[in-house]
């Protein structure tokens, strides 16, 4: 299985490139540098529940329907 993180990052860069928000729009919005959003979103840092709420907001999806798509339906 891959690292929770690694799909967790992975994940948020294909909303952010969907959305088509920038990696300075994504940074900006909870405060952090882009470079940190970089590194989130290539699993070399790990991500805080408190930024990934907030990019999430942003991309405007679902904390449990973020996790379902990664991850699949829990029983």
């Amino acid at each position: 299985m891959k690292d929770f993180y690694a799909i967790v990052g992975s994940n948020l860069r294909i909303l952010r490139l969907d959305k088509r928000i920038s990696l300075q729009t994504a940074a900006d919005y909870i405060g952090k540098h882009r470079e940190t959003i970089r590194r989130y979103e290539s699993s070399a840092e790990n991500i805080d529940i408190k930024d990934l709420i907030g990019l999430l907001n942003l991309y405007n999806v679902n904390i449990s329907i973020f996790f379902e798509e990664c991850y699949g339906k829990m029983p």
